[in-house]
Protein backbone atom coordinates (compact mmCIF):
# COMPACT_ATOMS: atom_id res chain seq x y z
CA UNK A 1 0.00 0.00 0.00
CA UNK A 2 3.35 2.49 0.83
CA UNK A 3 4.63 1.31 -2.22
CA UNK A 4 1.54 2.48 -4.40
CA UNK A 5 0.90 6.02 -2.19
CA UNK A 6 4.35 6.87 -3.29
CA UNK A 7 4.07 6.10 -6.82
CA UNK A 8 1.17 7.54 -7.32
CA UNK A 9 2.42 11.05 -5.44
CA UNK A 10 5.17 11.47 -8.10
CA UNK A 11 3.23 10.69 -11.20
CA UNK A 12 0.69 13.36 -9.75
CA UNK A 13 3.80 15.84 -8.61
CA UNK A 14 5.22 14.98 -12.44
CA UNK A 15 1.99 15.74 -13.98
CA UNK A 16 1.34 19.14 -12.41
CA UNK A 17 5.10 20.14 -13.29
CA UNK A 18 4.44 19.16 -17.15
CA UNK A 19 1.44 20.93 -17.61
CA UNK A 20 2.87 24.18 -16.02
CA UNK A 21 6.02 24.29 -18.32
CA UNK A 22 4.34 22.77 -21.60
CA UNK A 23 1.44 26.16 -20.43
CA UNK A 24 4.48 28.31 -19.91
CA UNK A 25 5.96 27.42 -23.28
CA UNK A 26 2.62 27.80 -24.59
CA UNK A 27 1.54 31.13 -23.59
CA UNK A 28 5.42 32.85 -23.95
CA UNK A 29 5.34 31.77 -27.43
CA UNK A 30 2.36 32.66 -28.86
CA UNK A 31 2.76 36.19 -27.31
CA UNK A 32 5.82 36.96 -28.93
CA UNK A 33 8.11 39.30 -27.94
CA UNK A 34 7.16 41.45 -24.63
CA UNK A 35 5.90 44.50 -25.72
CA UNK A 36 5.33 47.76 -23.89
CA UNK A 37 2.09 49.57 -24.52
CA UNK A 38 2.74 53.68 -25.34
CA UNK A 39 -0.93 54.27 -25.95
CA UNK A 40 -0.20 54.92 -30.17
CA UNK A 41 -2.39 54.37 -32.58
CA UNK A 42 -2.35 54.15 -36.47
CA UNK A 43 -4.86 56.40 -38.39
CA UNK A 44 -4.75 58.76 -41.24
CA UNK A 45 -4.33 62.77 -40.05
CA UNK A 46 -4.96 65.38 -42.44
CA UNK A 47 -4.69 68.96 -42.24
CA UNK A 48 -7.46 70.57 -44.63
CA UNK A 49 -7.05 73.36 -47.16
CA UNK A 50 -10.57 75.73 -46.93
CA UNK A 51 -12.24 77.16 -49.74
CA UNK A 52 -16.10 78.67 -49.72
CA UNK A 53 -18.51 78.69 -52.09
CA UNK A 54 -21.34 81.21 -52.39
CA UNK A 55 -24.77 81.16 -54.47
CA UNK A 56 -24.89 84.25 -56.74
CA UNK A 57 -27.00 86.19 -58.81
CA UNK A 58 -25.14 86.41 -62.16
CA UNK A 59 -25.98 89.30 -64.96
CA UNK A 60 -28.83 89.35 -67.29
CA UNK A 61 -29.01 87.54 -69.88
CA UNK A 62 -30.85 85.54 -72.41
CA UNK A 63 -32.58 82.42 -71.35
CA UNK A 64 -34.87 81.64 -74.48
CA UNK A 65 -34.05 83.61 -77.83
CA UNK A 66 -37.06 85.80 -80.00
CA UNK A 67 -39.31 83.34 -81.28
CA UNK A 68 -42.71 84.63 -83.00
CA UNK A 69 -45.44 83.84 -80.43
CA UNK A 70 -47.45 81.78 -83.48
CA UNK A 71 -44.10 78.67 -83.69
CA UNK A 72 -43.77 78.68 -79.95
CA UNK A 73 -46.70 79.25 -78.00
CA UNK A 74 -45.03 78.87 -74.43
CA UNK A 75 -41.93 78.79 -72.65
CA UNK A 76 -41.13 78.63 -68.65
CA UNK A 77 -39.26 80.42 -66.21
CA UNK A 78 -37.61 77.21 -65.71
CA UNK A 79 -33.74 78.08 -64.34
CA UNK A 80 -32.41 79.34 -60.82
CA UNK A 81 -33.85 82.84 -60.80
CA UNK A 82 -35.90 84.97 -58.72
CA UNK A 83 -38.00 86.11 -62.18
CA UNK A 84 -37.80 86.03 -65.72
CA UNK A 85 -38.28 89.09 -67.79
CA UNK A 86 -40.47 88.73 -70.70
CA UNK A 87 -39.91 91.45 -73.90
CA UNK A 88 -42.02 91.42 -76.29
CA UNK A 89 -41.15 93.05 -80.08
CA UNK A 90 -43.98 94.18 -82.46
CA UNK A 91 -44.15 94.25 -86.10
CA UNK A 92 -46.22 96.42 -88.02
CA UNK A 93 -49.71 95.77 -87.52
CA UNK A 94 -51.36 94.65 -91.15
CA UNK A 95 -54.64 95.85 -91.80
CA UNK A 96 -56.13 92.20 -92.31
CA UNK A 97 -56.43 92.10 -88.01
CA UNK A 98 -58.99 94.13 -86.29
CA UNK A 99 -58.33 97.46 -84.44
CA UNK A 100 -58.84 95.63 -80.88
CA UNK A 101 -56.02 93.11 -81.19
CA UNK A 102 -53.90 92.80 -78.48
CA UNK A 103 -51.59 90.36 -77.01
CA UNK A 104 -53.46 87.65 -75.22
CA UNK A 105 -51.51 85.19 -73.15
CA UNK A 106 -52.19 82.95 -69.47
CA UNK A 107 -50.16 82.31 -66.84
CA UNK A 108 -50.47 78.90 -65.13
CA UNK A 109 -53.72 78.00 -67.41
CA UNK A 110 -55.30 81.13 -65.15
CA UNK A 111 -57.63 83.65 -67.16
CA UNK A 112 -56.22 85.51 -70.61
CA UNK A 113 -54.80 88.80 -70.15
CA UNK A 114 -54.19 91.33 -72.59
CA UNK A 115 -51.19 93.79 -73.55
CA UNK A 116 -52.75 96.36 -75.89
CA UNK A 117 -50.72 96.49 -79.32
CA UNK A 118 -47.48 98.51 -78.79
CA UNK A 119 -48.41 99.97 -75.57
CA UNK A 120 -45.86 97.52 -73.29
CA UNK A 121 -42.66 95.48 -74.18
CA UNK A 122 -42.45 93.67 -70.85
CA UNK A 123 -43.50 91.84 -68.27
CA UNK A 124 -42.45 89.54 -65.73
CA UNK A 125 -42.81 85.94 -64.82
CA UNK A 126 -42.33 84.40 -62.21
CA UNK A 127 -40.33 81.49 -61.29
CA UNK A 128 -41.55 78.28 -62.28
CA UNK A 129 -44.27 79.71 -63.83
CA UNK A 130 -45.56 79.20 -67.69
CA UNK A 131 -46.83 81.29 -70.04
CA UNK A 132 -48.92 80.72 -73.23
CA UNK A 133 -49.79 82.90 -76.25
CA UNK A 134 -53.43 82.50 -77.23
CA UNK A 135 -55.84 83.75 -80.09
CA UNK A 136 -57.44 87.24 -78.47
CA UNK A 137 -60.81 86.24 -80.88
CA UNK A 138 -61.80 85.99 -84.61
CA UNK A 139 -59.55 88.53 -86.44
CA UNK A 140 -57.42 89.35 -83.67
CA UNK A 141 -55.40 86.82 -83.44
CA UNK A 142 -51.81 89.03 -83.04
CA UNK A 143 -49.67 86.44 -82.76
CA UNK A 144 -47.84 85.69 -86.31
CA UNK A 145 -46.61 89.67 -86.01
CA UNK A 146 -45.16 89.80 -82.45
CA UNK A 147 -42.08 87.86 -80.82
CA UNK A 148 -41.17 87.66 -77.70
CA UNK A 149 -37.99 87.16 -75.97
CA UNK A 150 -37.43 85.99 -72.20
CA UNK A 151 -34.46 86.87 -69.94
CA UNK A 152 -33.57 86.58 -66.27
CA UNK A 153 -30.54 86.88 -64.05
CA UNK A 154 -29.51 83.25 -62.85
CA UNK A 155 -27.99 82.61 -59.56
CA UNK A 156 -24.77 80.00 -59.54
CA UNK A 157 -22.25 78.40 -57.25
CA UNK A 158 -19.27 80.91 -57.34
CA UNK A 159 -16.09 79.19 -55.45
CA UNK A 160 -12.75 80.74 -54.32
CA UNK A 161 -9.80 78.43 -54.20
CA UNK A 162 -6.81 79.32 -53.16
CA UNK A 163 -7.22 82.99 -54.58
CA UNK A 164 -8.61 81.59 -57.81
CA UNK A 165 -12.96 81.93 -58.93
CA UNK A 166 -14.12 79.36 -60.35
CA UNK A 167 -18.09 78.97 -61.12
CA UNK A 168 -20.71 75.84 -61.24
CA UNK A 169 -23.84 76.22 -62.94
CA UNK A 170 -27.08 76.23 -60.57
CA UNK A 171 -26.64 76.53 -56.86
CA UNK A 172 -27.11 72.27 -56.40
CA UNK A 173 -24.00 70.91 -54.48
CA UNK A 174 -22.24 68.02 -57.01
CA UNK A 175 -21.66 64.58 -55.87
CA UNK A 176 -17.79 65.84 -55.45
CA UNK A 177 -19.00 68.94 -53.45
CA UNK A 178 -20.62 66.79 -51.24
CA UNK A 179 -17.42 65.49 -50.26
CA UNK A 180 -16.25 68.50 -49.17
CA UNK A 181 -18.73 70.06 -47.37
CA UNK A 182 -19.28 69.78 -44.06
CA UNK A 183 -22.10 67.90 -42.72
CA UNK A 184 -25.25 69.97 -41.84
CA UNK A 185 -25.27 71.84 -45.22
CA UNK A 186 -28.35 71.89 -47.25
CA UNK A 187 -28.20 70.18 -50.93
CA UNK A 188 -28.83 73.20 -52.63
CA UNK A 189 -26.58 76.32 -51.02
CA UNK A 190 -29.26 78.86 -50.43
CA UNK A 191 -28.72 82.46 -52.33
CA UNK A 192 -27.11 85.39 -50.91
CA UNK A 193 -23.66 86.49 -49.64
CA UNK A 194 -25.36 85.95 -46.14
CA UNK A 195 -25.08 82.00 -46.86
CA UNK A 196 -21.79 81.50 -47.98
CA UNK A 197 -20.32 77.92 -46.83
CA UNK A 198 -16.59 77.18 -46.69
CA UNK A 199 -15.83 73.35 -47.62
CA UNK A 200 -12.53 71.03 -48.06
CA UNK A 201 -10.28 71.74 -51.19
CA UNK A 202 -7.85 69.38 -50.73
CA UNK A 203 -6.57 67.08 -47.79
CA UNK A 204 -2.79 66.81 -46.96
CA UNK A 205 -1.60 63.65 -44.99
CA UNK A 206 0.65 65.29 -41.68
CA UNK A 207 0.61 61.87 -39.74
CA UNK A 208 -0.38 58.36 -39.55
CA UNK A 209 0.41 57.90 -36.29
CA UNK A 210 -1.55 59.25 -33.01
CA UNK A 211 -1.18 59.23 -29.31
CA UNK A 212 -2.41 59.60 -26.02
CA UNK A 213 -1.94 62.57 -24.11
CA UNK A 214 -3.63 63.77 -21.19
CA UNK A 215 -6.53 61.23 -22.32
CA UNK A 216 -6.96 62.73 -25.85
CA UNK A 217 -6.09 61.61 -28.94
CA UNK A 218 -3.52 63.91 -30.73
CA UNK A 219 -0.81 63.84 -33.44
CA UNK A 220 2.79 65.12 -32.60
CA UNK A 221 4.70 67.30 -34.79
CA UNK A 222 7.51 69.67 -34.24
CA UNK A 223 7.49 68.44 -30.54
CA UNK A 224 4.00 70.12 -30.14
CA UNK A 225 1.05 68.12 -30.00
CA UNK A 226 -2.20 69.33 -31.90
CA UNK A 227 -5.66 67.75 -31.15
CA UNK A 228 -8.21 65.70 -33.60
CA UNK A 229 -11.31 67.22 -34.74
CA UNK A 230 -13.15 63.96 -36.51
CA UNK A 231 -15.11 66.11 -38.95
CA UNK A 232 -18.59 64.65 -40.99
CA UNK A 233 -19.42 65.68 -44.50
CA UNK A 234 -21.79 65.61 -46.60
CA UNK A 235 -21.60 62.39 -48.88
CA UNK A 236 -21.55 60.46 -45.16
CA UNK A 237 -17.99 59.97 -44.85
CA UNK A 238 -15.38 61.50 -42.44
CA UNK A 239 -11.97 62.64 -42.00
CA UNK A 240 -9.50 62.82 -39.24
CA UNK A 241 -8.55 66.84 -39.11
CA UNK A 242 -5.77 68.59 -37.54
CA UNK A 243 -7.12 70.54 -35.18
CA UNK A 244 -5.23 73.59 -32.58
CA UNK A 245 -1.84 73.47 -30.71
CA UNK A 246 -2.59 71.75 -27.32
CA UNK A 247 1.03 72.30 -26.06
CA UNK A 248 4.57 71.74 -26.65
CA UNK A 249 6.70 68.75 -25.44
CA UNK A 250 10.26 67.79 -25.38
CA UNK A 251 9.83 65.59 -27.87
CA UNK A 252 7.59 63.20 -29.87
CA UNK A 253 7.40 59.81 -29.54
CA UNK A 254 8.33 59.15 -33.03
CA UNK A 255 12.06 60.78 -32.02
CA UNK A 256 14.61 58.07 -31.13
CA UNK A 257 14.99 57.34 -27.12
CA UNK A 258 11.34 59.34 -26.26
CA UNK A 259 8.96 58.05 -24.28
CA UNK A 260 5.00 57.54 -24.33
CA UNK A 261 4.89 60.51 -21.88
CA UNK A 262 6.54 63.05 -24.58
CA UNK A 263 9.94 62.60 -22.58
CA UNK A 264 13.26 61.52 -23.12
CA UNK A 265 14.12 58.45 -21.43
CA UNK A 266 17.60 57.71 -19.84
CA UNK A 267 20.01 56.65 -22.39
CA UNK A 268 20.98 53.00 -21.52
CA UNK A 269 24.46 51.66 -22.74
CA UNK A 270 24.22 49.39 -25.52
CA UNK A 271 26.83 46.61 -26.85
CA UNK A 272 27.70 47.41 -30.86
CA UNK A 273 29.54 46.43 -33.34
CA UNK A 274 28.86 48.79 -35.91
CA UNK A 275 27.23 52.90 -35.13
CA UNK A 276 24.08 51.55 -37.16
CA UNK A 277 22.89 49.18 -34.26
CA UNK A 278 23.08 52.29 -32.18
CA UNK A 279 19.93 54.11 -31.12
CA UNK A 280 18.70 56.22 -34.22
CA UNK A 281 21.02 54.26 -36.14
CA UNK A 282 23.54 56.12 -35.79
CA UNK A 283 21.74 58.84 -37.70
CA UNK A 284 21.21 62.71 -36.19
CA UNK A 285 18.38 63.52 -33.85
CA UNK A 286 17.46 66.88 -32.30
CA UNK A 287 18.05 67.67 -29.19
CA UNK A 288 17.62 71.40 -28.96
CA UNK A 289 16.81 73.61 -31.50
CA UNK A 290 20.51 73.87 -32.67
CA UNK A 291 22.12 70.79 -31.10
CA UNK A 292 21.64 67.19 -32.83
CA UNK A 293 22.65 64.26 -31.16
CA UNK A 294 24.48 61.19 -32.76
CA UNK A 295 25.82 58.00 -31.09
CA UNK A 296 28.73 55.98 -32.49
CA UNK A 297 29.90 52.81 -32.01
CA UNK A 298 33.66 53.30 -29.83
CA UNK A 299 35.18 50.23 -28.90
CA UNK A 300 32.02 47.96 -28.39
CA UNK A 301 30.01 50.67 -26.62
CA UNK A 302 27.44 53.01 -28.35
CA UNK A 303 28.33 56.80 -27.13
CA UNK A 304 26.30 59.59 -27.56
CA UNK A 305 27.79 62.87 -29.12
CA UNK A 306 26.63 65.83 -29.71
CA UNK A 307 26.63 68.38 -32.69
CA UNK A 308 25.81 72.29 -33.67
CA UNK A 309 23.80 72.87 -36.34
CA UNK A 310 21.62 75.77 -37.81
CA UNK A 311 17.90 74.08 -37.44
CA UNK A 312 16.34 71.48 -35.96
CA UNK A 313 13.21 71.96 -37.18
CA UNK A 314 11.22 74.42 -39.76
CA UNK A 315 10.11 77.16 -37.55
CA UNK A 316 13.87 77.86 -36.64
CA UNK A 317 14.62 78.30 -40.15
CA UNK A 318 11.34 80.89 -40.39
CA UNK A 319 11.99 82.79 -37.62
CA UNK A 320 15.69 83.48 -38.90
CA UNK A 321 15.11 83.55 -42.49
CA UNK A 322 11.60 84.39 -43.19
CA UNK A 323 8.51 82.34 -44.71
CA UNK A 324 9.70 79.76 -47.74
CA UNK A 325 12.24 78.29 -45.88
CA UNK A 326 12.70 74.80 -44.10
CA UNK A 327 15.46 72.62 -42.14
CA UNK A 328 17.09 69.84 -44.39
CA UNK A 329 16.88 66.83 -41.83
CA UNK A 330 18.17 64.23 -45.28
CA UNK A 331 21.37 62.50 -44.14
CA UNK A 332 23.76 64.32 -46.29
CA UNK A 333 22.32 67.76 -45.56
CA UNK A 334 20.83 67.31 -42.00
CA UNK A 335 20.58 70.57 -39.84
CA UNK A 336 20.70 73.43 -42.56
CA UNK A 337 18.25 75.84 -43.65
CA UNK A 338 16.82 75.90 -47.38
CA UNK A 339 14.90 77.70 -49.32
CA UNK A 340 11.68 74.86 -49.16
CA UNK A 341 10.52 73.93 -52.53
CA UNK A 342 6.75 73.80 -53.06
CA UNK A 343 5.01 70.68 -52.86
CA UNK A 344 6.36 67.54 -51.22
CA UNK A 345 9.54 67.69 -48.81
CA UNK A 346 11.97 64.82 -48.52
CA UNK A 347 13.28 64.23 -45.46
CA UNK A 348 10.72 66.70 -43.19
CA UNK A 349 9.94 63.02 -41.27
CA UNK A 350 6.18 63.18 -42.45
CA UNK A 351 5.48 59.61 -45.17
CA UNK A 352 3.41 62.79 -47.67
CA UNK A 353 1.00 61.26 -49.99
CA UNK A 354 3.43 60.37 -52.88
CA UNK A 355 6.71 59.32 -50.73
CA UNK A 356 7.43 56.32 -50.52
CA UNK A 357 10.22 54.18 -49.17
CA UNK A 358 12.08 53.68 -52.86
CA UNK A 359 11.69 57.90 -53.31
CA UNK A 360 12.11 58.60 -49.68
CA UNK A 361 13.23 56.67 -47.33
CA UNK A 362 14.55 58.83 -44.91
CA UNK A 363 10.39 59.67 -44.29
CA UNK A 364 9.17 56.67 -45.35
CA UNK A 365 11.54 54.01 -42.99
CA UNK A 366 9.59 50.50 -43.18
CA UNK A 367 7.29 50.24 -40.73
CA UNK A 368 6.77 46.90 -38.82
CA UNK A 369 3.65 44.72 -38.53
CA UNK A 370 2.50 43.74 -34.98
CA UNK A 371 4.89 40.54 -33.92
CA UNK A 372 7.76 41.69 -35.74
CA UNK A 373 10.63 44.33 -35.10
CA UNK A 374 12.77 46.26 -37.52
CA UNK A 375 16.67 44.72 -37.63
CA UNK A 376 19.36 46.36 -39.05
CA UNK A 377 22.11 44.63 -40.53
CA UNK A 378 25.51 45.62 -41.73
CA UNK A 379 27.37 43.75 -44.21
CA UNK A 380 30.61 44.50 -45.41
CA UNK A 381 30.55 44.37 -49.44
CA UNK A 382 33.12 45.13 -52.56
CA UNK A 383 35.98 43.78 -50.11
CA UNK A 384 39.29 44.34 -51.98
CA UNK A 385 40.80 40.93 -49.90
CA UNK A 386 37.55 39.31 -48.45
CA UNK A 387 37.03 36.31 -45.92
CA UNK A 388 38.47 36.11 -43.32
CA UNK A 389 40.46 39.34 -43.67
CA UNK A 390 38.03 41.67 -44.92
CA UNK A 391 40.12 44.76 -45.93
CA UNK A 392 39.19 47.23 -48.11
CA UNK A 393 35.51 47.31 -47.53
CA UNK A 394 32.88 49.06 -47.84
CA UNK A 395 29.31 48.78 -45.43
CA UNK A 396 26.24 48.45 -46.71
CA UNK A 397 23.16 48.73 -44.56
CA UNK A 398 20.25 46.97 -44.87
CA UNK A 399 16.47 47.38 -43.09
CA UNK A 400 13.77 44.84 -42.65
CA UNK A 401 10.92 43.48 -40.56
CA UNK A 402 11.24 40.56 -38.86
CA UNK A 403 9.25 38.46 -36.86
CA UNK A 404 9.83 37.68 -33.42
CA UNK A 405 7.63 35.34 -32.40
CA UNK A 406 9.34 31.50 -32.10
CA UNK A 407 8.61 29.44 -35.39
CA UNK A 408 5.98 26.93 -35.34
CA UNK A 409 8.42 24.45 -35.76
CA UNK A 410 11.12 25.06 -33.29
CA UNK A 411 7.90 25.78 -30.36
CA UNK A 412 7.73 21.83 -31.44
CA UNK A 413 10.84 20.65 -31.10
CA UNK A 414 11.48 22.93 -27.74
CA UNK A 415 8.38 20.81 -26.16
CA UNK A 416 8.76 17.41 -27.78
CA UNK A 417 11.97 17.93 -25.50
CA UNK A 418 10.41 18.64 -22.68
CA UNK A 419 7.71 15.89 -22.64
CA UNK A 420 10.21 13.55 -22.92
CA UNK A 421 12.60 14.64 -20.33
CA UNK A 422 9.94 15.00 -17.99
CA UNK A 423 9.01 11.02 -18.86
CA UNK A 424 12.37 10.08 -18.27
CA UNK A 425 12.59 11.81 -14.63
CA UNK A 426 9.12 10.34 -13.96
CA UNK A 427 10.56 6.77 -15.23
CA UNK A 428 13.51 7.43 -12.83
CA UNK A 429 11.90 8.56 -9.84
CA UNK A 430 9.12 5.48 -10.19
CA UNK A 431 12.76 3.30 -10.19
CA UNK A 432 14.26 5.02 -7.18
CA UNK A 433 10.71 4.59 -4.92
CA UNK A 434 10.68 1.47 -5.49
CA UNK A 435 14.10 0.56 -4.73
CA UNK A 436 13.48 2.62 -1.13
CA UNK A 437 10.58 0.87 -0.61
CA UNK A 438 12.26 -2.38 -1.06
CA UNK A 439 14.98 -1.35 1.17
CA UNK A 440 12.10 -0.84 3.73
Amino acid sequence: MKKNKFLWLWIVLGSFLLIAIIGGIVYFASSGTPQITIGMNYASVYKANYGHLCCLEGALETLAGRSYADDVTSTTCSEYVDECLMTFYYDSKPWTLGSNSNVCYKIDGGSTRTLTWGSSSSLTLPTGSKIEFVSCGFNQDARPYYQWERKGSVYNLVGEENGKIFVENGCELSSELKGKVLSGVPNTVPKGYSYCINYITDFVQTATKTYQYEGDEVVCQARAVYGIDETSLKDGSSVKIQGDKISNVDCCPSESNCGSDFKFNPIVVRECTYSTECDNGGDLYPISQTTAGYFTCNDGTCVKNTKSVECTSDAVCQTRHGEGFACDLSNDNWGVCIEAPTGIKCGDGICDIGESLSSCSADCEIECSEGEKLVSTTKKVDCTIGFPFYWGCSEEVSKECKSSEIPSWLLGVIIASIILLLIGIIILTIVITKKLSNQK
